[in-house]
């Protein structure tokens, strides 16, 4: 069977549904991670672990101060800065779920607090912090702002720490998405405006227009191999690849834009290995001049 494109119907239904104001991106999100909290660590974390290690050992950590861990998730990163920080800590995430785990994993190392990341940079004093961690979140924030409140709380010398996604991160699942939801227009009831930094470069002059000193900066990828069509679309929905994409389709769509999404997925990018999804981030150590 022959399955059309509409692709201006598409773009008319983006439209409506801004127009609508039907982009409560930072809602969505937090409701995809509260769903999958209880196997994020086991899905995700064991999955990058060691990208976001690689970021804590590039860090130079003073004896002792304040540290924030930004979009902490379940508290993994934060927990790698309590093992190389003897200070105060700060986890800060918006979903209620990972905290939770966050705190019932590592709470008697740190502080949790739930809340919005931006909101929480802007009440803290200017230049009052040490060292900001910030991994496997950004691009679901406001990039931008959210690094110049980081710079303006950092003390003198203070280091931020990125790890992210960039903007051509599993570019393969997304072509294959916007091609699935091109052929039933209507099924869509959200829309995401996700703000992954597009290159490392990218990354590096924000850094620098907010006042920062780059240290270092590095990039790098990681493949997962599904071996079908439901076990790629269940990595892409457990380890929060996907965050908030599922509730931008009427549940009504769910089954079949399920199954055409693995169709076009395999017949586009398919291997003998399996189904490639591919994590292209970008990464940066930055201090603020003394």
């Amino acid at each position: 069977m022959l399955n059309h494109k509409h692709w201006i119907k598409l773009g008319f239904q983006i439209c409506k549904l801004y127009v609508q104001k039907k982009n409560n991106q930072r809602g969505l999100v937090t409701q995809s991670y509260n769903k999958i909290s209880s196997v994020y660590d086991e899905k995700w974390t064991n999955h990058m672990n060691k990208f976001s290690m690689e970021m804590i050992s590039k860090i130079k950590f003073p004896k002792s101060g304040k540290a924030l861990d930004l979009t902490c998730g379940t508290g993994y990163v934060t927990h790698l800065v309590t093992e190389q920080f003897n200070g105060e800590i700060f986890g800060v995430d918006n979903s209620d779920e990972m905290m939770k785990i966050a705190k019932k994993k590592y709470g008697d190392k740190c502080q949790f607090v739930c809340r919005d990341v931006l909101d929480f940079l802007k009440d803290q004093p200017s230049e009052s912090v040490d060292i900001v961690t910030c991994a496997w979140g950004l691009g679901f924030l406001k990039p931008y702002a959210i690094i110049k409140e980081i710079s303006r709380v950092l003390k003198p010398d203070g280091q931020l720490a990125i790890i992210d996604n960039s903007l051509f991160t599993i570019y393969e699942i997304v072509i294959s998405g916007f091609s699935t939801i091109a052929e039933y227009p209507s099924s869509l009831i959200n829309v995401m405006n996700v703000r992954w930094i597009s290159t490392k470069g990218s990354l590096l002059r924000r850094m620098r227009l907010s006042g920062l000193q780059i240290l270092s900066s590095w990039k790098g990828e990681k493949t997962y191999y599904a071996k079908n069509e439901k076990n790629a679309i269940d990595f892409l929905l457990t380890t929060g690849t996907a965050a908030g994409y599922q509730f931008c389709i009427d549940t009504q769509y769910s089954e079949i834009i399920k199954q055409r999404f693995g169709e076009i997925f395999q017949k586009s990018y398919g291997t003998k290995k399996g189904l490639p999804i591919t994590h292209r981030y970008i990464a940066a150590i930055a201090k603020k001049p003394t």
